[in-house]
């Protein structure tokens, strides 16, 4: 997006840095749980669909959208287009996006590491942003690494906008992650303080020194639901102690409250919501999950130079 105009006032940044000149960066952020297409996490009618129609499908949805953030959840090997029946979800993207944190490395019990196709990694448009750090944290999770690869983690980074506009240096902090269900899928076990410690372990993520003073935004499917009426406590948790907002909470109004009721989230601090859309009608052809995305106003401070 190149909407990125405008000054604000003087004022301070969270850290109490003096700020001169703010300016606002006007960035699209998409969230998408694009489907494992598996027994026991498909239904039959999506196990029964072509996993190239899909592709096409879904990528014409995030194309369309055109966003400078993508937050990926369940992209399992089967989208990575490296082992057999697998198919290429970055090809059919455009060319100007590029995935961060690929894969990942665990340890293994019994000693050794194994590494795996990251289940929910971050893409960004490279003609907007570039990388200046990035990396992944699990979180708790039910079974130990031998038992399953699709380990659950956050992944984060640091980008910096390289558009030759005044926004250009604007950093935000960018976090993407797929939290367990509330019930364990075969026993059937309550799994909401494990949940919790997932929230925390995310929360002291976003605290870190190392986004101190940077605009957050958090997006991923949370397995949680917040609405005016329903509220999911690991969620809540998440929001309450990283100090965040839940952006469709944010664009509520007392004529039109907040009643999206999916399990995908964007969790935000030190920006401004502008808009918050969840594309209907896709459940059909793509995913079990319909795709979010949200416009945010980025503040950020810039450079002063002194005039002789």
């Amino acid at each position: 997006m190149d909407c990125r105009t405008g000054r604000g006032i003087a004022g301070f940044l969270p850290s109490g840095e003096l700020t001169l000149g703010k300016i606002s960066a006007d960035y699209r952020f998409m969230e998408y749980n694009i489907l494992h297409q598996a027994e026991g996490y498909a239904n039959e009618k999506y196990l029964s669909m072509d996993l190239n129609d899909r592709k096409t499908e879904i990528a014409k949805i995030i194309n369309n959208t055109a966003p400078d953030v993508l937050f990926l959840a369940e992209r399992f090997e089967e989208w990575d287009g490296i082992g057999s029946g697998s198919v290429d979800l970055m090809a059919a993207l455009n060319s100007d996006y590029a995935l961060i944190e690929n894969e990942i490395t665990y340890s293994l019990s019994a000693g050794g590491t194994a590494t795996a196709t990251n289940r929910s990694p971050i893409v960004y448009n490279t003609k907007v942003f570039k990388v200046i750090e990035s990396g992944y944290v699990f979180l708790t999770d039910v079974d130990p690494p031998e038992y399953t690869t699709a380990k659950r983690c956050v992944t984060w980074a640091i980008l910096e906008d390289v558009t030759e506009t005044e926004a250009k240096g604007t950093r935000i902090a960018v976090f993407g992650t797929h939290w367990s269900v509330g019930k364990h899928w075969t026993t059937g076990e309550n799994l909401e303080e494990m949940r919790i410690q997932e929230a925390e372990e995310m929360s002291d993520l976003i605290k870190s020194d190392k986004f101190k003073g940077l605009p957050v935004i958090a997006g991923g499917d949370f397995n949680s639901h917040y609405t005016s009426e329903t509220k999911t406590e690991c969620y809540v948790t998440l929001l309450e102690s990283a100090g965040l907002i839940d952006v469709s909470a944010a664009m509520a109004t007392e004529e039109k409250p907040y009643i999206y009721g999916g399990v995908d989230h964007f969790a935000v601090s030190g920006c401004t919501v502008e808009s918050f859309t969840i594309i209907w009608n896709t459940l059909d052809y793509a995913s079990d999950h319909n795709p979010i995305y949200c416009d945010i106003k980025c503040d950020t401070k810039i450079d002063i130079y002194e005039v002789n």
